[in-house]
Order: C-alpha cells, then structure tokens, then sequence
C-alpha cells in the first residue's frame, strides 16, 4: 500500500499557519540563475502553474502570487514523521522521497480481515481518515508491486490500472520520456505490449527494468526505516 501527499511542502506551510489556506502561493528556489517553483499550493496548481517556471513568469500569470522559500529538510522531517505514525499499521514502512509512503502489508493483513480486499479497503480508509484530521491531502493506492502502489497513488488512478499510468511513472530521465512520448508511447500499457528487446535498444536497458517493476514482472524492494 502507497500513500502520496501531493501538496504536502503548501500544506505543511497551510498547517504551520505560515500560508493561507485559500490563496495561491508558490515554494521558490534559486535554480539556474533565477528563482523557480519547486512546489505549489492546490490552489495556484488549478490556476495552470507548474513547477520549474520561473517565479517572475509565475507572477506574470498570476500577479500577487505569494512565494515562499522551499525546505526540503522540513519537508522530509514530516514525511518521516508520518512514516513513524503508520507503523500502527506494519512493522515495514519505507519513506519514498520527497512525498511517498509504502507499506509493506503483505504479512500482516489478516489482522484487519481475513479476506485481502477487504483488509486493503479498511486500511486504506483508516489511513486516509486519520490523515485527514492532520488537514494533508493524501491518495492511496494498493498493488502487488511497490512501485506499481506508489505509481498509482502518485497518479490517482486506481488498483489494476497499471497499464494506464503515463510513461512519466518509469522515473527516467526526462529526455528518455519526451522520446518515448515522441514515439507515440504515452501510457504503460503502450510499452507493455511491445518486444523488450525492441524498447531496451531504442530507449535503452533501464526503460525495461523499471518498467518490469512497475508490472511487479521483478522484485521492488522495500528497506524499512527499522
């Protein structure tokens, strides 16, 4: 089981009353000369801001866009505290940077239920309710393997919906992306369809190996933090 806090750098900042709730606003960084967004906020992602844009152009498209300086450190501080707090769930949980959880549930299920889906359903509404109440928006997603979970939480989609996560959820460099892309390969299941061999000597060896680990075709380790 995957949990991925999408707007956890604004919502860690909504939660220390640091940033309004309701208004848009940016996490800046120096990058490349300039000061460029790193993470944003719901509300200013809606109105079409991305992160990399430079803040002036961000502030061009949305004047008055409030910015503040990116903490990755106190990112990661949080995320390690929510690591610690669903150890209430499995002994092994893994922090999966900048803004991911897994769960290793596979041992331990049987104590929720001993049918695996409906274990899967009650940890997944208790997790997503106990984190609701910590005011973080959270997507929760199961599968069989843990790239495939975090995969899915990361893009919303539901289990067994693998073959339709974007070839962005490989994790490749994104030059490998944009030539995948380019090639009229968009989703997984484009890839998964087609000779390994073929892909590996176009797009190169590590395009197959993730892409194994997303089909849980390989093992995706998980190293607990205990």
């Amino acid at each position: 089981m995957a949990a991925y806090f999408p707007w956890l750098p604004a919502e860690r900042l909504i939660r220390a009353n640091t940033a309004p709730p309701d208004t848009p606003f940016a996490l800046v960084e120096k990058q490349k000369g300039a000061m460029r967004l790193v993470a944003l906020s719901q509300a200013a992602h809606l109105l079409g801001l991305a992160p990399g844009l430079p803040l002036a152009d961000a502030r061009a498209r949305v004047p008055g866009l409030l910015a503040f300086d990116h903490d990755p450190a106190a990112d990661s501080a949080l995320l390690e505290r929510l690591a610690e707090a669903c150890l209430r769930y499995t002994p092994r949980v893994m922090v999966a940077p900048p803004q991911g959880l897994i769960l290793d549930i596979s041992g331990c299920h049987h104590l929720y239920d001993s049918n695996l889906s409906r274990a899967e359903k009650w940890l997944s509404d208790d997790l997503a309710r106990r984190l609701g109440e910590t005011r973080l928006t959270v997507r929760i997603a199961c599968a069989t393997a843990s790239d495939a979970a975090l995969a899915l939480a990361t893009f919303g989609l539901e289990e067994d919906a693998v073959h339709r996560l974007p070839v962005v959820a490989l994790d490749c460099a994104p030059a490998v992306h944009h030539a995948l892309q380019r090639a009229g390969l968009n989703h997984i299941g484009d890839l998964a369809s087609r000779p390994r061999t073929i892909l590996a000597s176009r797009f190169g060896e590590d395009v197959t190996y993730r892409l194994a680990r997303l089909l849980g075709e390989v093992d995706s380790p998980i190293i607990p933090r205990r």
